[in-house]
């Protein structure tokens, strides 16, 4: 759905209120990024596989080096080398120094831990010490739309994104009892488009086993190191 249409639908609604189309644009813009943080869209994941780390730097920016824009969130950072990779595991800023230290203190060697910092991610166990491809899967926000014939990039959910505009902008207005109206028919299409998501007939779930009851301690348990000690 593109911009212009998605203004005359919430214009008529409203009644028809044709003061209000650059408010309407504006809220488009924001309902577009509520609607992001509520569920990984398909449309809104991306992949990059075409860089590769620079012996000896730690640093690399997201947009500069990965090309990456409006980035919400990492799914998924990987290294490869050859037929080999290795799933980089995420360390929060706040953690950084309670877990390590100057990352050059390492040296060079395979990173293993990564952190984001702004719009750098940065490695923070070894600074790279070869070539190493980096694979990067994240979702990111939705473009803005600034002119009619801007496309949202929210596919398949005009509808969704028509009752949300309604009910953010009776909000504004002070319209309560619209906007609450327009919030209860949002949540009923809510709820149709996560059934539409959760429909994978491919996926097919297993339960694991598991015992509910504690097991018996059997052989010379004392010479078993994965055993650190019994219940009296």
């Amino acid at each position: 759905m593109d911009l212009g249409t998605w203004t005359a639908e919430v214009e008529a609604i409203l009644g028809k209120r044709v003061d209000l189309e650059s408010r309407i644009h504006s809220w488009a813009n924001i309902v577009q990024k509520r609607v992001a943080r509520l569920y990984p869209f398909h449309e809104l994941q991306k992949l990059v596989t075409n860089v590769v780390t620079i012996s000896g730097q730690k640093t690399y920016h997201l947009k500069d080096d990965f090309g990456v824009v409006d980035l919400h969130t990492i799914m998924t950072f990987r290294l490869i080398k050859g037929t080999n990779s290795w799933k980089l595991k995420y360390v929060p800023p706040a953690e950084l120094d309670k877990e390590e230290a100057n990352p050059v203190t390492y040296g060079l060697g395979k990173p293993r831990r990564y952190t984001r910092w702004g719009d750098y991610v940065e490695f923070v166990d070894y600074v790279p010490d070869d070539a190493y491809t980096l694979y990067l899967r994240y979702l990111k926000w939705p473009e803005e739309l600034l002119v009619d014939v801007d496309e949202s990039e929210l596919v398949n959910k005009d509808d969704l994104l028509i009752a949300a505009t309604c009910a953010w902008g009776y909000a504004v207005l002070e319209e309560n009892d619209d906007s609450a109206h327009w919030a209860s028919v949002t949540s009923g299409i809510w709820a149709d488009v996560l059934k539409d998501l959760e429909y994978n007939p491919d996926y097919v779930p297993k339960m694991k086993g598991f015992k509910s009851a504690k097991s018996g301690l059997v052989g010379e348990y004392w010479n078993n190191p994965f055993i650190r000690g019994i219940e009296e």
